[in-house]
This record gives C-alpha cells, structure tokens and sequence, in this order.
C-alpha cells in the first residue's frame, strides 16, 4: 500500500514544470550592498591614507576622498546595473 507522503511527493513531481529553476528571492540587494559598501570603505581609506601619508593639505585630502565615493558609488551602480540587465535577459 501507498502512503499518502508518497503520493503527494509524485503528484507533486509530475506537475511541476521541467523547466523550471528554483530561486531565492530574498536578499537581492543584501550582495550589492554589502561588497559595494567594503569596498567603498577599503578604496576611500587607502586614497586619505596614501595623500595623508604624503603630507598633502587638508583641503586636497578631503577633495580625493569625497571624489573616491562619488566616483565608486557610481561605479558600482553602473556595474550592479549591467549585471541586473545582463541577469534578467
């Protein structure tokens, strides 16, 4: 005799689409967020480090750090952009 576990399980694994991939669709963002935000922070910290330790004025150290973010912050939106357009077709 067939327990009901058994057939529910065949049931179930004939009308499923062949075809069909499984995905996770929690946390899309968390991957971006978290490998853009490290390396924002690692790149923004080496640029002030290297122009502080080279004894540069104040002004230009904040100039190359702030230009830094802006110029990864913009980076990594073009780039999770590509990725998102490339994934989706």
């Amino acid at each position: 005799p067939k327990s009901s576990v058994n057939v529910c399980s065949r049931v179930f694994h004939e009308n499923r689409k062949i075809n069909e991939e499984q995905h996770q669709n929690e946390g899309g963002l968390l991957k971006p967020l978290i490998f853009g935000g490290l390396d924002g922070i690692l790149t923004a910290f080496a640029i002030v480090a290297g122009s502080a330790g080279g004894a540069l004025d104040p002004s230009v150290v904040l100039i190359l750090g702030f230009s830094n973010i802006f110029a990864d912050a913009l980076s990594m939106g073009v780039g999770e952009f590509l990725s998102s357009k490339a994934e989706n077709e």
